[in-house]
C-alpha cells in the first residue's frame, strides 16, 4: 500500500463533498492537509484539527501541495485547476 503520510493536498471548496474528500485523504492518512475555503463559509462543515485552512488559492499553493481537489463551484473549475497545474500540483475535479 502506499505511504499516503509523505503526501500534502489541498481541498478547494469545503462544501459536503470537499468534507467528503477530505474525511477520505484523512482516512487514507495523508497528514499535511489545506483547506481553501471563503472567510464566510457553511458552519456545517468543520475542519478536522490539524488542517490548515486559507482563504486564497495562492496561499494553499504557496506550500507546494502533491495534489489538490478541486470541489468549488463548477463554473470555477477550469479557473482553479489551471492554477494548479501552473504550479505544478496534480489534480482531481470532482
Amino acid at each position: 500500500m502506499p505511504n499516503f503520510e509523505k503526501l500534502s493536498g489541498v481541498i478547494i471548496g469545503l462544501g459536503s463533498i470537499g468534507n467528503r474528500h477530505l474525511n477520505n485523504c484523512l482516512a487514507l492518512g495523508v497528514k499535511q492537509m489545506t483547506v481553501v475555503r471563503r472567510p464566510q463559509s457553511n458552519a456545517h462543515f468543520q475542519v478536522t484539527e490539524g488542517v490548515r485552512v486559507v482563504n486564497s488559492l495562492s496561499d494553499a499553493l504557496a506550500e507546494t501541495p502533491d495534489f489538490a481537489i478541486i470541489c468549488n463551484p463548477s463554473h470555477l473549475h477550469a479557473q482553479t485547476a489551471i492554477q494548479c497545474l501552473k504550479a505544478n500540483t496534480h489534480v482531481l475535479i470532482e
